[in-house]
C-alpha cells in the first residue's frame, strides 16, 4: 500500500481562521492580514465547537495505490466533502504477473493462507480465459475478488477527513483501515504539521466518550479509558 498527499489548500491554518473572522464580522481580503499566531489559535479553537464548517474551507487530495477493493468500497461511502477518481476494472486488464490481490492470512494461518491462494489462482486462471474466449473486459471483472488490489483518488476536505479518521482509527473498522489511515496521519504531518495531524483520533479520543454501545459492536479496550456516556447506556 503507498499513500501520497499530491496537493492541499495552501495556508490551511490561515484559511480556517478567515473563515471563522466571518463569524465575527470582520473581513479578510488577504490571508497576509492573518499572523500564523492567529491562524493556529483559531484552527485549533473551532475543535472547541459544533460549528466546524471552517475547516471544511481546506481541500487535500490524496493517491492511494494498491489497496483491496472492498476497502474502496467502503471508503466511497463518505459522500458529503469527498470525490473520487479510481481505476476502471471496464477497461484497465488485471495482470497476474505482479502482485494483484490483497493476502489477508499470516504465516500463523498456513492452511487459511494455501486455500486463499489457491482460490486467488483459480479466479485469475478464469479471468482470463473469460477474455480469451472473446469476452469483454468489463464482463470478465466479475470474477474478481473483493481483495483485488486498485488504485483510487481521494479529494477531500479537512472536516470529512477528520470523520473518516474518528471512524476508521476506531477498533471497530478492519485493522487494515488502521494502517490506511495512519499512512494518511503520517502525510499530512509531514507536509501540513502537526497541527492538522494530531486531530485525525479514533472517535472516542476525539468525542472523549465511546459512541459504540449496541449488542453488534465490538467490545474494546479503548472504553476503559473512554467509556459510554451514561445517557448511552440504553443502547445496550
Amino acid at each position: 500500500m503507498e499513500v501520497h498527499l499530491i496537493n492541499f489548500t495552501p495556508r490551511p491554518a490561515a484559511t480556517i481562521a478567515a473563515r471563522v473572522r466571518n463569524y465575527r464580522g470582520q473581513m479578510v481580503r488577504s490571508l497576509d492580514e492573518i499572523s500564523d499566531r492567529e491562524a493556529v489559535k483559531y484552527t485549533n479553537d473551532v475543535f472547541n465547537t459544533h460549528l466546524q464548517g471552517p475547516l471544511e474551507a481546506v481541500l487535500l487530495n490524496f493517491n492511494v495505490f494498491d489497496i483491496p477493493r472492498w476497502m474502496t468500497h467502503q471508503m466511497v461511502r463518505t459522500r458529503v466533502g469527498a470525490s473520487y477518481s479510481q481505476t476502471s476494472l471496464r477497461f484497465t486488464l488485471v495482470d497476474d504477473g505482479q502482485a494483484w490481490y490483497h493476502h489477508p492470512f499470516d504465516e500463523e494461518h498456513p492452511l487459511s493462507a494455501a486455500a486463499y491462494e489457491l482460490a486467488m489462482r483459480r479466479n485469475m486462471r478464469c479471468y482470463h480465459q473469460l477474455i480469451q474466449g472473446g469476452a469483454s473486459i468489463q464482463d470478465a471483472r466479475g470474477v474478481l475478488p473483493m481483495d483485488t488490489l486498485t488504485f483510487i483518488g481521494l479529494d477531500i476536505n479537512y472536516r470529512a477527513l477528520v470523520g473518516i479518521a474518528a471512524s476508521r482509527l476506531c477498533t471497530q473498522a478492519q485493522p487494515l483501515w488502521k494502517q490506511l489511515v495512519t499512512m494518511m496521519k503520517i502525510e499530512v504531518l509531514d507536509k501540513m504539521g502537526e497541527l492538522f495531524a494530531d486531530y485525525l483520533v479514533p472517535v472516542c479520543v476525539h468525542d472523549q466518550h465511546c459512541p459504540f454501545g449496541s449488542v453488534f459492536d465490538r467490545p474494546c479496550p479503548m472504553q476503559k479509558k473512554y467509556p459510554m456516556r451514561e445517557a448511552d447506556y440504553w443502547l445496550k
